[in-house]
């Protein structure tokens, strides 16, 4: 982003990176990786809040490209009379900085300075789109016994009493079984079938 403008070859070499890292990275969680890294939101986000800055690196550096007379028209290739004398480029931050000389400078150019990178600075500071992204729709999970509701708690500790008692059988270990017991309702609960007990669906019944 920062370079393409002026070395447009890049997007393409970018392209195919990503193509390659996208495949590569998929056929290794099928086939070689034993057990997926336990990423969560957070590296989705960071990615998100820094790419929210390629395209002021892309519009600013673009107009730094495309408005430079070496560059592209090579208009300022002009010799210098003695060695001591500074090498004058017509090339200006300035240029940058004041509006109505980037336009008088290089009106094209201008184009991608005054309707791209001052408008996505703007917004990135003052607007609610600048502000750090975060997935939406995030699930905050807790733990397994906290999310049943009472309905489902009560049918699995009956369930499991029940083979206890009449037929001297454990399908849960005797801490979980405890901890199942005395936990209570947290902020969100299992929506659906809350076991693997295909008994428990109430369609299947």
């Amino acid at each position: 982003m920062m370079f393409g403008t002026g070395m447009p070859i890049l997007f393409p070499i970018a392209f195919v990176t990503f193509t390659i890292l996208f495949i590569v990275e998929k056929g290794m969680l099928y086939y070689s990786y034993r057990e997926p890294p336990m990423y969560d939101e957070f590296l989705n986000s960071a990615a998100f809040n820094v790419m929210r800055f390629a395209p002021l690196l892309m519009l600013g550096f673009g107009y730094w490209m495309l408005s430079s007379k070496q560059l592209i028209s090579n208009q300022m290739l002009i010799p210098k009379v003695r060695k001591n004398l500074s090498y004058s480029s017509g090339h200006y931050v300035v240029d940058a900085l004041l509006p109505w000389t980037a336009v008088e400078t290089n009106t094209w150019a201008s184009l991608l300075l005054l309707a791209g990178f001052w408008i996505c600075l703007i917004n990135i500071v003052f607007f609610d789109h600048g502000r750090k992204i975060e997935i939406d729709n995030v699930e905050v999970l807790d733990t397994y016994y906290r999310c049943l509701d009472d309905d489902d708690r009560n049918w699995t500790i009956k369930e499991e009493k029940n083979l206890r008692d009449n037929y001297k059988l454990k399908c849960m270990y005797d801490f979980a079984f405890k901890e199942l017991c005395s936990t209570r309702n947290g902020k969100c609960c299992i929506s659906g079938v809350h076991s693997y007990d295909i008994l428990r669906n109430s369609q299947y019944v």
